[in-house]
C-alpha cells in the first residue's frame, strides 16, 4: 500500500500577511511569558553571544503542539537551534547535530513504518482511527552509537528533553516517556560531567519524572513545554535575560510517580482501557497534595525570576457578591520582571469534606523596575468558596469561617483575611441529570492536614452581603518568595 504525503500550511498564499506577522509576534510573547524557571544556580541568563553545545533530540526536532487538536498547520517552527542562533548564540557542535539527524532521519523512517503497519491497510473510519491512535502512542527511538563530542569549547550546555503529548494515547511509566530513556540517561551523564554549566529544557506537553535532578544537578532547569511555531525565539528570549521569566506551573510535579493519586490504577496500569473510576473526587492537583500532606517537588504555581519580589497584603472589601483582595508587590531585586500573586480559600469543613485550599483568584503584575510596585487587585465571587453537595444537587456556602490566603505558589500562600459566613446559604439550586449508576469509592483524608487558615483574628472591618458580616486581616504579610 502506497501512502501519499503532504504538507498542508494552513494557507494557499505563500506569501506572509501582515496579519500572520502580527499573530507570530503575539505567540512569541505569550510563549516567552508562559515559560517556567525551575531551577537556576546564576549560570542564567547566559552571557551575550555565549558559546553553546546543543543536544537533545528537541534541539532541532523541537515539538512545538501536541496531538490531534493540540496542534496547527504552521508555515515553518523555529526550533531551539535556530531560536538560539537568531539571539545571537554561537552552537559549538553543529557537525554532531548534523550526525545525529542523519541518524534520527532513520529512526524517524522506522517509526513511520510502525504506525503503518499498526493502523493496517484498510481506508475506513475505524482504521483511521487506529493510525490517530499509533502515531499519538508510538515514538521514534534515539540514536543510541553516537559518540559525545568534546564540551571543552563552550561556555554552557543545552540539553533539550521533548516528549509528544496531545489526545488520544495515555502516558505510560516507562523509559522514553514519563522517565527519561536509556540513551538520555547516559548523555545527562556524560554531560554533567564535563565540566561546564549544564541547562536543561523541559519540551514536554506534561509532567514527566525529574528525579534525574537528584543525580545530575544541572545548573538551571527550564519548562519550556510545547511553546509553538515561536518557541525557539521565544525560549532563547528568557535564556538572553531579554525577557524575564514570569510563567508559573498549572500542575504539581511530584518526587515520584506513585506521589500522584490515580497512580496505581489509572488506564492500563490496572488492564481496564474501557473503563475509568474517577475516585480522586475533588482532590485532583495540589488540592491532594495540600490535603494529604504530600509534599511535591515543585508545587502548583510555582516559577523562579532573574529578580526577586515580595508582597504586603492592602485589604479586602466585597462589593455585591464579589470579594476583591488587594496585594501590594514589590520588585526587590536588580532586574525588571513580573510576579504572579495567586489568591486561595480555606473553606469550612463542619458538614462537608473539603480540600485543605483552593485557588479562587490569581493575576500578573505589569514590567516592575528594581524598587518599583503594584498594588494588584484580584477579584472573584462568592460562588468561588461554594461546594457541590451532589445529595441535594446544590452549590452550597457552608455556614463559618472562610479564610482568603495569596502567596506566590501554592506553598507560599499565607492567611491574611477571614470572612464570617453565619448561617449555611443555597447560592444555585440544580437537578441531577447523570446518577452514579456504580458504586464509587473516593480519596479522603483522615482528618485535614496542618493548621493552614485556623489563626486568630487581627483587625479590620468590611460590608456584609449575604451573610457574610467580617472581613478581617489575619496574620502578617509574607515577605519574599521563590525570587532569583
Amino acid at each position: 500500500m502506497t501512502h501519499s504525503k503532504a504538507f498542508y500550511p494552513g494557507q494557499t498564499d505563500k506569501r506572509v500577511s501582515p496579519r500572520e506577522a502580527f499573530g507570530r509576534e503575539v505567540a512569541r510573547r505569550a510563549a516567552a511569558q508562559g515559560m517556567v524557571l525551575l531551577e537556576n544556580d546564576g549560570v542564567l541568563p547566559l552571557k551575550p553571544c555565549a558559546k553553546l553545545a546543543l543536544f537533545g533530540v528537541g534541539a532541532r526536532y523541537t515539538i512545538k503542539g501536541g496531538t490531534g487538536s493540540g496542534d496547527v498547520n504552521s508555515r515553518d517552527t523555529v526550533n531551539v537551534e535556530s531560536g538560539l542562533r537568531n539571539a545571537g548564540f554561537e552552537i559549538v557542535n553543529a557537525d554532531w547535530l548534523d550526525a545525529f539527524d542523519a541518524a534520527y532521519a532513520r529512526s524517524l523512517k522506522e517509526w513511520e513504518e510502525a504506525i503503518y503497519a499498526e493502523a493496517g491497510e484498510g481506508r475506513d473510519p475505524v482504521s483511521a482511527m487506529k493510525l490517530y491512535q499509533a502515531h499519538a502512542r508510538l515514538s521514534p527511538k534515539l540514536p543510541e552509537d553516537l559518540p559525545l563530542p568534546d564540551c571543552a569549547g563552550a561556555d554552557a550546555i543545552v540539553y533539550v528533553i521533548s516528549r509528544v503529548s496531545g489526545e488520544g494515547a495515555d502516558r505510560h511509566d516507562v523509559p522514553g516517556d514519563y522517565y527519561l530513556s536509556d540513551a538520555e540517561r547516559r548523555e545527562l551523564a556524560a554531560l554533567s560531567a564535563a565540566g561546564r554549566p549544564l541547562v536543561v529544557l523541559l519540551n514536554v506537553g506534561g509532567v514527566i519524572d525529574l528525579g534525574f535532578v537528584d543525580e545530575f544537578h544541572p545548573a538551571a532547569l527550564v519548562l519550556m513545554s510545547q511553546a509553538g511555531t515561536e518557541g525557539g525565539n521565544a525560549v532563547a528570549d528568557v535564556l538572553s535575560g531579554r525577557v524575564n521569566f514570569s510563567g508559573r506551573l498549572t500542575d504539581s510535579w511530584a518526587y515520584s510517580y506513585g506521589d500522584y493519586p490515580s497512580s496505581e490504577n489509572f488506564s492500563h496500569r490496572n488492564g481496564n482501557l474501557i473503563e475509568e473510576y474517577y475516585t480522586d473526587g475533588i482532590y485532583v492537583g495540589y488540592r491532594y497534595f495540600d490535603s494529604f500532606g504530600v509534599k511535591p517537588r515543585y508545587p502548583f504555581g510555582y516559577g523562579l525570576s532573574y529578580t526577586s519580589f515580595e508582597r504586603g497584603f492592602e485589604g479586602v472589601e466585597l462589593a455585591g457578591s464579589e470579594i476583591r483582595v488587594t496585594v501590594r508587590v514589590r520588585n526587590t531585586g536588580a532586574a525588571s520582571g513580573r510576579q504572579v500573586v495567586q489568591l486561595y480559600a480555606t473553606c469550612p469543613a463542619a458538614t462537608q469534606r473539603k480540600e485543605l485550599k483552593r485557588l479562587v483568584a490569581f493575576g500578573k503584575t505589569g514590567e516592575l523596575a528594581p524598587g518599583a510596585s503594584e498594588a494588584l487587585t484580584l477579584c472573584f465571587d462568592l460562588e468561588a468558596l461554594a461546594s457541590y453537595r451532589a445529595g441535594h444537587a446544590a452549590w452550597v456556602l457552608e455556614g463559618g469561617d472562610y479564610i482568603l490566603l495569596p502567596g506566590f505558589d501554592a506553598g507560599d500562600a499565607n492567611p491574611e483575611a477571614r470572612l464570617s459566613l453565619s448561617n449555611t446559604v443555597t447560592v444555585r439550586q440544580l437537578t441531577n441529570v447523570c446518577e452514579l449508576l456504580d458504586s464509587l469509592t473516593e480519596l479522603a483524608p483522615a482528618r485535614r492536614v496542618g493548621g493552614q487558615g485556623r489563626g486568630t483574628a487581627r483587625a479590620g472591618h468590611r460590608r456584609s452581603r449575604r451573610g457574610i458580616g467580617r472581613a478581617q486581616r489575619q496574620g502578617r504579610p509574607r515577605e519574599g518568595g521563590p525570587g532569583a
